[in-house]
């Protein structure tokens, strides 16, 4: 029997937003998941962060670093709750230490 893939915190994955509505981010894309893996296997459940190529420069904004198949920014500021299972979420690469470290940092800052 083959163990399923569990998503787990600083994992970039890509996952399917839709339905989505208004400016939140859409479609089969690349997101970060904020929370952990123990988290995520009691309640088939994760909170993630989508990732675009699209920099516009907010401040909540986090780059991310050169040297890994997914470019663009994390969007911090729109946090989506996601079944992953429903939503066929898939690997990709985990991100570096110092840069969830920012992300964690511009999640308290948005929450306060």
């Amino acid at each position: 029997m083959v163990t399923p893939y569990i998503p787990a915190r600083g994992e970039i994955v890509k996952l399917n937003f839709d339905p989505t509505l208004g400016k939140e981010q859409a479609g089969y894309r690349p997101a970060l998941i904020i929370t952990d893996r123990q988290f995520n296997q009691a309640t088939r459940l994760a909170l993630a962060c989508p990732i675009t190529s699209k920099i516009k420069g907010f401040n909540l904004e986090v780059i991310l670093p050169d040297g890994l198949i997914t470019n663009g920014v994390i969007l911090t500021f729109q946090v989506k709750t996601i079944d992953w299972i429903e939503r066929q979420v898939k690997y990709v690469e985990s991100l570096p230490t110092e840069t969830m470290a920012e992300v964690t940092a511009k999640l308290q800052a948005l929450i306060g």
